[in-house]
């Protein structure tokens, strides 16, 4: 839900959004789907037995997520310090 929030406030700003931490397949098509520009992988590709076949597999999700509905924007983000 954040992340959702935050892309739809900084694209009016012309601003991208990269998405970083913790992507694998099913988080970088959510990702594109919230409305990210692009994310950022590093674990997953480096420390694959098959860095190319991970490489491809994420382009494939993230090319998915350019195809599936756009997630719904909450009016606010949800706190993440509490």
């Amino acid at each position: 839900d954040n992340l959702a929030y935050w892309c739809s406030k900084l694209e009016s700003l012309g601003v991208p959004v990269v998405a970083i931490a913790g992507m694998d397949k099913q988080r970088a098509t959510e990702a594109i789907q919230c409305g990210a520009a692009s994310v950022a992988v590093i674990s997953a590709v480096t420390s694959a037995r098959d860095p190319e076949a991970v490489i491809r597999a994420l382009q494939a999700a993230i090319a998915l997520g350019k195809t599936l509905p756009i997630w719904p924007v909450p009016l606010l983000a949800k706190p993440t310090l509490a």
